[in-house]
């Protein structure tokens, strides 16, 4: 069973949708039953900080991509920073949702959603569709042309916007969140989002809410002054902290490194159009001076690839 071994999952059972979901043992291999369909526990696909993520074989059908099971590694009922967690996690499950109902465009595909019960313990998880890589890992991997990089820096940035478009803001933006998904490429990892307008605020004081080193302004702000009550700096981590990750996001795309303190364009290796003041701007410090939403950016970077390759 490889690594499946440390997991006690031969003792539980799925919720979906209320409906009890039975994991089996046949042989050396574990079964998720869902409806009619029998799906292989076959390997780990990945873990994080507050998740495990486990692939998902169709056992009667080869030809269907896997999926990805989704499990917080934390159970239900728990108190304090953990409740923080599931908050987040099923904020993320709302997120996806909401993104599959308003059809929106290279997000990851969510398919259901439930709790898992392991001994006595509940833990909530949900699945989706798998990705074949991430942005770090293609990248490293292809040493594309200065056009394929430019119309990533588009496809991306496209894919952000019709996710603010739906009043969500990501705020994890990094390239092992940006994957690829049979041909295209989607934005994944839902985790730290945030949903316009909503009143229960899940951010607690002095959280460091997303990726070190793809951190913005804001982020460090809250980290370092939101609890200090003699300090007023702006610590709201919301669409423009996006545009700002963003642009970390595309000048990594364009020549792969990340722009780190006073950078100007001498330090900027992409001479094809004139980008520079592009991501320039989204990188301000002030929220005010940054670009007023991805719209903005996704034409000015439209015209540049006009005026260079067509």
């Amino acid at each position: 069973m490889n690594n499946l071994a440390q997991l006690p999952y031969t003792n539980g059972g799925i919720i979906c949708n209320g409906q009890q979901i039975q994991v089996k043992n046949n042989s050396q291999d574990i079964y998720l039953t869902v409806g009619n369909i029998d799906y292989i526990i076959n390997e780990f696909a990945a873990k994080g900080g507050n998740s495990r993520l486990l692939k998902l074989k169709n056992a009667q059908d080869e030809e269907e991509p896997c999926k990805i099971l989704k499990l917080c590694k934390f159970p239900v009922n728990s108190s304090g920073r953990i409740k923080t967690i599931h908050l987040r996690f099923l904020r993320e499950i709302i997120a996806l949702e909401k993104c599959k109902e308003n059809k929106t465009q290279n997000i990851i595909e969510i398919f259901d959603k439930g709790k898992i019960i392991i001994g006595r313990k509940i833990f909530l998880c949900y699945v989706m569709e798998s990705a074949q890589l991430d942005l770090k890992s293609f990248l490293e991997s292809n040493n594309i042309d200065e056009r394929s990089r430019l119309e990533l820096c588009i496809e991306i940035a496209s894919a952000l916007n019709d996710l603010h478009t739906i009043g969500i803001y990501h705020r994890d933006i990094k390239p092992d969140n940006i994957l690829k998904v049979n041909g295209d490429w989607k934005i994944g990892d839902l985790g730290l989002c945030e949903m316009r307008g909503q009143d229960n605020e899940i951010d607690r004081k002095g959280d460091f809410i997303g990726p070190r080193g793809w951190s913005t302004p804001e982020t460090m702000n809250k980290f370092l002054t939101e609890t200090v009550p003699h300090y007023t700096y702006d610590h709201q981590i919301d669409m423009k902290s996006d545009i700002f990750q963003l642009g970390k996001l595309l000048w990594y795309i364009l020549q792969g490194n990340v722009p780190i303190g006073i950078f100007k364009n001498k330090d900027f290796k992409f001479k094809t159009g004139n980008v520079f003041p592009i991501i320039k701007s989204m990188l301000n410090y002030s929220k005010d001076s940054r670009p007023k939403d991805i719209s903005a950016v996704i034409k000015q970077l439209q015209l540049e690839y006009n005026r260079s390759f067509k």
